[in-house]
């Protein structure tokens, strides 16, 4: 708790006795009441809301049943495991992948990639742009890099944002995160953002101090932005580009396009999808950089607001 109020608030409440008992007391309330951890207190101004207000949000703790109403357990593993996501997309990812699980792949890696091609590496596994490295591929140390991570790695085509993207960030590559829920006949749209990276940061994840941009699902405008300390954004504070009134370009060929691939996993309802507009020669284009069945209702924290009420009326239609 001491942690969040100083990360969010002021180390000055730390030494105000009567105000620090008063969010105590209110942060514990709330983690039993709405399910919502200490650091939401803060990025949902729940301090600001009273118990109806808080009630709109779909919390932490929550959140899980909500994954459980719209997906089985079968698919948990084809997302997990970025390979499998990969030989079920991979029309939608236009570019090279591979994963090494021993050293006896080395050999097909070196036949995929040049020596000097510039890649990305991930672990398998990992979640929140943990563990993401941007390098060559002469300077890959496989030995190192499978001892780190046993379950083993992918190693990617470097992908290069499209000037709209980039001239946010040239660093990161900054995507789009589109949820669609499969309904029995239509898909829907719940909410998106986007995500800028901070200068010198190879990923956009807000989890790492990137930024998150609200995305009007109509019109493909950014409307608000927020990172994960609570500040709030106009302009990218490295960059200075204006975040606010960005319209994301191709919106409606980006919302087409997960809805194919929404509907390739049927049993599969609720995908948050990431996504990111590249140079593909004289064109333009939007590919897939991975999907998550258990994507965070995390559209909460740029706008402030509770998206309870429009995810139980879609569960209502399922």
């Amino acid at each position: 708790i001491a942690k969040a109020i100083e990360t969010f608030k002021d180390k000055s409440v730390l030494d105000n006795k009567k105000l620090y008992k008063e969010y105590v007391v209110d942060m514990v309330y709330s983690l039993h009441r709405f399910g919502c951890m200490f650091d939401e207190y803060f990025l949902y101004d729940f301090y600001n809301k009273n118990v109806h207000g808080r009630l709109e949000y779909i919390t932490d703790k929550i959140r899980w049943d909500y994954y459980a109403k719209f997906n089985g357990y079968d698919n948990l593993d084809l997302f997990n495991d970025k390979l499998k996501t990969y030989e079920v997309f991979k029309d939608y990812y236009c570019r090279k992948v591979c994963g090494i699980y021993s050293l006896e792949d080395k050999k097909e890696l070196v036949d995929i990639f040049n020596n000097n091609e510039r890649i990305i590496v991930k672990p398998i596994n990992s979640s929140g742009g943990n563990g993401v490295q941007i390098m060559n591929f002469a300077d890959l140390k496989f030995e190192e890099l499978l001892h780190k991570f046993p379950d083993g790695i992918i190693v990617e085509e470097l992908l290069k944002n499209h000037q709209e993207f980039s001239k946010f960030n040239e660093s990161s590559l900054n995507t789009v995160r589109i949820v669609t829920i499969r309904l029995d006949e239509d898909v829907v749209y719940p909410f998106a953002y986007a995500r800028f990276g901070r200068q010198g940061s190879c990923v956009d994840n807000a989890f790492l101090g990137g930024i998150i941009a609200n995305v009007d699902i109509e019109t493909g405008v950014i409307t608000c932005a927020k990172d994960e300390k609570g500040n709030k954004y106009i302009y990218h504070p490295d960059s200075l580009q204006c975040i606010i009134g960005f319209k994301v370009p191709f919106w409606n060929e980006l919302k087409l396009k997960v809805k194919e691939m929404a509907q390739l996993i049927p049993e599969n309802r609720y995908t948050g999808w990431d996504m990111a507009f590249i140079e593909d020669g004289e064109k333009a284009k939007w590919v897939m950089i991975e999907g998550n069945p258990r994507g965070q209702f995390v559209s909460q924290i740029p706008t402030a607001r509770g998206i309870k009420k429009e995810i139980d009326l879609l569960i209502n239609q399922l």
